[in-house]
């Protein structure tokens, strides 16, 4: 580590799996060199920190929240005008001009029928431009990445009540058996299997509290 370098660590948490998937394309430690943190916005927004983490303010919590909601926003930003012309990824992906709009339908809509023909259809494109281009600059085949959105929101909603089969509904299967085997083949493990490992967590959480 650089002499003098100051280190900031935290969690972020979201609900919304749009989200999600921008902050899957963050790198998970992002480096400011002293000058160019001085000509940053976040160089106004850490000097608000170490008072709040260091005090024993009222409301102290509250504020590191939101400073650190600020930072990674400011990241966010960075990332999307900062992004190297040959990479590819979700961030990539979902700023792209063609792209974005179709990705983020997919992840609005997991539960749709989708086919190759209808996501290409969706950007005026031929099959094999529409996925060439998507694996350009997301760097995997669209039916690949619709699978991981849904398995995404999978795991999301069997964290819940709901029973398993409105969730393999959601999130865009017409069969139990279709949902368990497409779960089962991303995740090792079956639907069953992960929310009854969840609640063991959960439970094993909040003893130890």
């Amino acid at each position: 580590a650089q002499e003098g370098a100051k280190v900031l660590s935290g969690v972020v948490k979201t609900i919304a799996l749009q989200d999600a998937l921008v902050l899957a394309g963050l790198p998970k430690l992002l480096h400011l060199p002293t000058g160019e943190l001085r000509q940053s916005h976040l160089s106004t927004v850490l000097t608000l920190i170490q008072p709040e983490l260091c005090g024993d303010r009222p409301g102290s919590t509250a504020m590191v929240n939101m400073i650190l909601t600020l930072v990674t926003i400011q990241s966010i930003r960075g990332q999307f005008v900062n992004l190297p012309e040959e990479s590819s990824s979700w961030l990539k992906g979902l700023a792209d001009r063609e792209i974005g709009p179709i990705l983020a339908r997919m992840v609005r809509n997991p539960e749709e029928n989708w086919s190759l023909q209808q996501l290409a259809e969706l950007g005026h494109l031929s099959r094999s431009t529409f996925a060439r281009r998507f694996r350009e600059v997301t760097g995997r085949a669209p039916m690949d990445v619709l699978t991981t959105i849904r398995m995404n929101l999978a795991c999301e909603l069997l964290r819940s009540d709901l029973g398993q089969k409105e969730i393999a509904r959601r999130v865009g299967y017409t069969s139990m058996s279709a949902f368990s085997v497409a779960f089962h083949r991303r995740l090792g493990m079956s639907p069953l299997q992960y929310r009854v490992e969840h609640e063991l967590n959960r439970v094993s959480d909040a003893t130890e509290i």
